[in-house]
């Protein structure tokens, strides 16, 4: 359905112009009441661009904008009052496009359903596979990231089944079973070490092998793939197999930031193929604290826009390797740093799926705050 790029558009006038460079990452409806009260509609429909590719052509001088505390700005042509695009004042690169301002079919269809908790009384919420009043079965398109992202995953399995799923004993059920993983937590990982592949527990939120304590570990959760051969705490990792590990999971978290401020933010569970096991590309280190040795770790980020939904909520996402050959791979220590991170990006699309989950998951720290009634939004 991908139409040719660029795309054109603009305002009902003509006074304002606009082209889009790149095709089109994903569509959504918004029934916010902001959205409501702007265009006199129950919803608005808009695309999100590829950051860098919407461009404006003429009329700049006559944009006008509605800058609300919280929320994007609302771009408009000051003559004919013609919706054309949102932007956010943090990031101006990442833009969502009005799909009534294009010249032509723009390729793509909106496919998911955001803030129907405020959907128009006057206008139901056809049941099209989108979001419900009450949860979701997509994705909700969020165009401000946050600076730390993956901050929380899933290990649901027992060891039996990552036993099955990896190819090598799993020893206890510490790590297993998890529906919170939060960071400083123990987490479960596979490393090779002289020329044996084990599974141990690790810190997550990597400590420095030069660190004598453990501030800072907690913001050490992930690396992102682009400059971790140039960090300091992650360059001499790297190239070695014997300092890379996988992640253990089964799903990953990314929230939604919400209409008004104040409210919780939504989480959305990730998974992958349907649900089965997979493994976070990380790095790990030894480090001597307070007289022990400890072992911690920190997954790789990539870029996500390469996998829709993960884009729809999130510009990066952990690097997954969901087959077992990129596994293997990971930990062979015949593979420099540049091999290695060949092995990493976005994992394809149709690979991953999203779906609302419990805001309750938001809460850490208590020890009965675990269970699969997390993964689903409450009704």
């Amino acid at each position: 359905m991908a139409s040719d790029t660029p795309l054109s558009g603009g305002c009902g006038c003509g006074a304002v112009r606009f082209e889009v460079t790149e095709p089109l990452v994903s569509a959504r409806y918004c029934h916010c009441t902001r959205c409501q009260r702007r265009t006199g509609a129950a919803a608005s429909a808009s695309a999100a661009v590829v950051p860098g590719s919407f461009h404006l052509l003429a009329g700049e001088d006559r944009l006008r904008a509605w800058k609300p505390d919280g929320g994007g700005e609302k771009w408009f042509c000051g003559d004919c009052g013609s919706a054309i695009f949102t932007r956010e004042r943090q990031d101006p690169e990442r833009v969502g496009v009005r799909l009534g301002a294009f010249d032509k079919d723009p390729g793509v269809r909106p496919s998911m359903r955001q803030f129907t908790d405020y959907a128009a009384p006057w206008e139901a919420i056809p049941d099209d596979g989108g979001l419900s009043p009450h949860g979701a079965r997509g994705v909700a398109r969020r165009l401000i990231s946050s600076s730390v992202m993956c901050g929380r995953y899933t290990n649901t399995a027992g060891p039996e089944e990552l036993n099955d799923r990896f190819r090598l004993p799993i020893p206890d059920a510490r790590g297993t079973g998890r529906y919170n993983i939060a960071p400083t937590e123990d987490v479960l990982a596979i490393v090779a070490r002289h020329g044996e592949q084990k599974a141990e527990l690790m810190r997550w939120g990597l400590i420095p092998s030069w660190s004598t304590d453990l501030k800072g570990a907690a913001k050490m959760i992930n690396a992102r793939m682009e400059t971790v051969t140039e960090k300091p705490a992650y360059r001499r990792l790297i190239p070695r197999g014997e300092r890379r590990a996988l992640q253990l999971a089964d799903g990953y978290f990314e929230w939604l930031k919400p209409e008004r401020r104040g409210e919780p933010r939504q989480p959305f569970h990730f998974q992958v193929d349907g649900g089965v096991p997979f493994a976070f590309a990380a790095l790990w280190t030894p480090a001597k604290v307070d007289g022990d040795w400890l072992h911690s770790i920190s997954l790789l980020t990539c870029d996500s826009a390469p996998n829709r939904t993960a884009a729809a909520i999130h510009d990066r996402m952990p690097v997954i390797l969901a087959d077992r050959e990129a596994q293997q791979a990971w930990l062979d220590p015949a593979l420099g740093a540049e091999e290695a991170l060949a092995l990493c990006g976005a994992l394809p699309t149709e690979r991953l799926s999203a779906q609302p989950a419990n805001p309750a998951v938001n809460k850490v720290g208590d020890p009965d705050n675990e269970g699969p009634e997390l993964l689903v939004a409450p009704v």
